[in-house]
């Protein structure tokens, strides 16, 4: 039987949502205030699965985990404009759903002996986005 396990991991970061090749009033009639320069104060759930490794006893080292959403995530979008210091937001809008693209797109791909299951980004106290990637069709709980 998998094991699920979560990690929390901080980082703050700007930007502004605009889909390039519009109009700054046409963004902004898009995305309304979001439109606007903004930041937050993000906290970052990680979600990984897999079976317990019989020698260690563990899915995964917790520091081994936190070394790699720090190394993927954290390091990577703290403290920048995500939209413009980010190449990944050149040719689409710094959104808190394609933040978690990225996020997801870099973990997975960095991961060994397990697969990751859920991002969760909290924009705020009252707002949260999950992601279970594509293959799931977000289905899996």
């Amino acid at each position: 039987m998998p094991i699920l396990l979560t990690r929390i991991s901080h980082f703050c970061a700007a930007h502004a949502c605009h889909r390039p090749g519009l109009s700054d009033l046409e963004n902004h009639a898009l995305y309304g205030n979001e439109a606007r320069l903004h930041g937050h104060n993000f906290r970052l759930e990680v979600t990984v699965r897999g079976p317990v490794d019989p020698r260690s006893g563990m899915v995964i080292h917790l520091a081994a985990l936190d070394r790699l959403v720090r190394d993927e995530i954290v390091d990577v979008l703290d403290h920048r404009r995500l939209d413009t210091d980010i190449p990944f937001f050149a040719e689409r809008p710094a959104t808190i759903e394609n933040i978690l693209l990225f996020a997801w797109e870099r973990l997975s791909a960095a991961l060994a002996n397990c697969e990751l299951h859920r991002l969760r980004l909290h924009q705020d106290d009252r707002t949260y986005y999950d992601y279970f990637g594509e293959s799931a069709g977000g289905s899996r709980d």
